[in-house]
């Protein structure tokens, strides 16, 4: 299972140089942001606890209406704070659609586009790689404000490692920041 893990980090590096070197669909540049989000989940595969989540994404198709990202992910519960149960995590997140006029523009002093997304994440403690555990989440309250995206109310299942469900997640809140 570590040469599995590693091999998807070297796949991720790889993908974010491609990115990078080629031109992007629509003349566009590479777009790289990160993450900051706080969530939790009513599951066995779970430690009970409030989680913290620091990602790293990389775009890997850009089309105005639609988008998305590989990312990398440290998933660590923070109340009660435990790096024993940290958890890395790869991922493909979705841009649905871009909405230029909606009805969440109270929500911020600039002016935003409502962008929803879809995510499946794979994760395994870093205790143990084999442990794995997936995640499907949809983000319907998702801004994009120019310099990045923020979220509110995510939500996702999860599912062991025969895809059997076994449980949800919430995530309050996500920022995230572009670097280009």
């Amino acid at each position: 299972m570590k040469r599995l893990y590693r091999r998807a980090v070297v796949l991720f590096f790889l993908a974010l140089f491609a990115r990078s070197a080629v031109p992007s669909f629509a003349g566009s540049e590479a777009s790289y942001y990160y993450s900051v989000s706080m969530g939790g989940f009513s599951s066995p595969l779970f430690t009970e606890a409030e989680y913290m989540d620091f990602s790293a994404s990389a775009e890997i198709l850009d089309i105005p209406a639609l988008g998305s990202a590989f990312t990398m992910h440290y998933l660590i519960p923070v109340n009660p704070l435990s790096f024993a149960e940290s958890l890395a995590g790869l991922g493909v997140d979705l841009t649905l659609f871009h909405i230029e006029e909606h009805p969440f523009a109270w929500m911020s002093s600039r002016e935003t586009t409502l962008a929803p997304m879809a995510s499946a994440t794979v994760y395994a403690p870093f205790a143990n790689l084999r442990d794995i555990r997936y995640t499907v989440s949809l983000s319907p309250l998702r801004l994009f404000a120019g310099y990045g995206y923020f979220s509110v109310g995510s939500f996702g299942l999860v599912f062991d490692s025969s895809f059997a469900m076994k449980g949800w997640g919430i995530e309050l809140f996500e920022f995230s920041y572009m670097s280009y």
